[in-house]
């Protein structure tokens, strides 16, 4: 490669040159790696937050002790049978 200003051959300095692509690169697949890894984790929070409120300690219910129906909490009667139920402990 030619200097067009002072007619002198220019040195390239290919092991530079092939460094600084490298480094490049490397920096690429590090910042692809550490995206994925964040949708990862949100993806993963997401799923343990939806399955967390699917579970049965979402809706505490209790049974009635007369007839066994499932009565909401805070009920002072059962629904089906009416029999009054005892506050839990």
């Amino acid at each position: 490669i030619y200097d067009p200003y002072s007619g002198y051959p220019i040195g390239v300095n290919w092991a530079g040159a092939a460094g600084g692509l490298l480094l490049i690169i490397m920096g690429y697949l590090v910042a692809l790696l550490g995206l994925y890894a964040s949708i990862y984790k949100v993806g993963a929070d997401v799923i343990l937050d939806e399955l967390r409120a699917m579970g049965p300690s979402a809706t505490v219910r209790r049974r009635c002790p007369s007839c066994g129906a499932e009565v909401p909490e805070g009920a002072r009667f059962c629904g089906r049978c009416g029999a009054p139920l005892v506050a839990p402990p």
